[in-house]
């Protein structure tokens, strides 16, 4: 339990953070720059507070953290056996490009509005993750703080100084992700995107995604659903007649063959659904229970535009199965669509895939949360272990491996809801089959987990 004594009831809906880092911004915005002393010859570790300063003339917000520095005579920077760039620096300059909406903080609107709240605590989880970081690294950062939020992204860049940044951070919408991966490329600046999965259609070793891609998702579907099951218990799920539905099956079947997830010449079992009988139909599974023996049935479909099937197609499963165990796995679709309620969970074994996933029984995740609270009087939603956790990343393996850090093995260490798994990446396409050189190509998280309701609560696969 968690004792809070003295202080004023919490703002619903993490209100009190938004309104406290907005006025940040706000208070931020009109000061001055101010002079941050290099502490690096001191004797003892700064552990001073991260604080936060403007540059004059610019909307924009820096969070410096300061740390002893290594002398290179003593401690040689790393070095690569190929051609990889290695860019090891004392300070690293970052921007952060987050649509906060601070020139219209004076709605009300952005005080209760989704985005507000969850932009609010991703920036306030990445800043627990800085702060935090003084004991473990010792390189500096300087995180310039962009709000990004409805203004021409080419004046942002201008106007934030991006050409000088080692790492850019963002922007959450996909037109501006456009136009920053092509400045990233052209100003040799790493563009790291934390929450779209934006392909780059040109060869672009500067970019780094964290969201998996697409075909990341089936390809652990797949794998996952054939490891722990009889092949020949499962089933394809798809809308029959639909053409989008039956590229998408030949793409999956490709892809078991380019996984070799099953022996040469062997595929997965098919059913086309027909939507009528879905809807008003007495059998949309014919007699698959009695005669085919299947039992396991995975569910492609991944849009909203897919809902409503892939809640039909579960509503009749539920039904038609009768007394037999049945297993589904499907997109996360499965947990964000507000028709699919726990009773399918429990009554089909439903099975999704995400990418992060947090596990509230993790004594981590409690203690961060406890944390968060002491630290902003506001209850933390998962956007704030999304910051923490993506800040923790970057600055760990940009403290070893300077600003190139994609090139290099993955760190392994602990983080509250997910873990990173870089590699590159050819083109994101639904085919799978690009068998082209990757070389230089784009770098992708390629770390994602299969999770599932045990009756009480949601557990990953192991």
């Amino acid at each position: 339990m968690i004792s809070a004594q003295n202080h004023q009831r919490l703002l619903s809906g993490s209100r009190l953070l938004v309104y406290c880092l907005f006025c940040g911004l706000l208070f931020f915005a009109c000061g001055s720059t101010k002079e941050i002393k290099n502490r690096s010859q001191s004797t003892k570790k700064a552990t001073r507070p991260l604080s936060e300063i403007t540059k004059k003339n610019q909307k924009a917000i820096i969070d410096t953290v300061q740390w002893v520095m290594s002398d290179e005579n003593i401690t040689p920077p790393i070095t690569k056996s190929d051609d990889t760039p290695i860019s090891k620096k004392a300070v690293y300059n970052v921007t952060l490009f987050i649509p906060f909406s601070a020139n219209d903080f004076k709605s009300r609107k952005v005080l209760e509005s989704r985005n507000g709240e969850r932009f609010a605590n991703y920036y306030a989880g990445l800043k627990m993750a800085l702060e935090e970081s003084t004991d473990r690294i010792s390189s500096t950062f300087n995180i310039n703080v962009v709000d990004s939020k409805d203004q021409d992204i080419q004046s942002k860049l201008r106007t934030s100084n991006s050409k000088n940044a080692d790492i850019i951070i963002g922007p959450y919408d996909r037109d501006q992700l456009k136009e920053v991966i092509k400045f990233g490329k052209e100003n040799d600046i790493v563009v790291v995107s934390p929450w779209q999965a934006l392909h780059s259609d040109n060869i672009n070793p500067n970019y780094v995604q964290l969201r998996p891609n697409l075909k990341d998702y089936y390809a652990k579907i797949l794998s996952t659903c054939i490891q722990r099951n009889n092949p020949k218990e499962i089933m394809i799920l798809t809308r029959e007649g639909d053409k989008r539905d039956k590229k998408r099956l030949n793409s999956l079947q490709n892809m078991i063959k380019e996984l070799e997830l099953l022996p040469n010449g062997e595929s997965l079992a098919e059913l086309e659904l027909n939507v009528d009988s879905l809807n008003m139909g007495e059998s949309a599974y014919d007699s698959i229970f009695y005669d085919m023996n299947k039992s396991v049935f995975v569910i492609p479909n991944w849009s909203s535009k897919d809902e409503s099937f892939v809640y039909n197609a579960l509503r009749r499963l539920s039904v038609e199965r009768g007394l037999n165990n049945v297993e589904v796995f499907g997109m996360p679709i499965l947990l964000e669509s507000e028709r699919i309620d726990f009773d399918f969970f429990k009554t089909l074994n439903l099975h999704t895939v995400r990418w992060k996933f947090v596990d509230t029984k993790s004594f981590d995740v409690k203690n961060f949360r406890k944390k968060f609270l002491e630290k902003y009087q506001s209850i933390p939603t998962n956007d704030a272990l999304d910051g923490y956790d993506m800040m923790h990343f970057l600055t760990t393996h940009i403290d070893r491996y300077g600003k190139y850090f994609q090139h290099q093995p993955m760190i392994e260490q602990e983080y509250l809801q997910t873990d990173f798994h870089l590699l590159q990446e050819g083109d994101d396409t639904i085919e799978f089959s690009d068998n082209s050189d990757q070389s230089g190509r784009y770098f992708v998280n390629k770390h994602l987990d299969v999770v599932r309701f045990n009756g009480r609560s949601f557990e990953r696969i192991r």
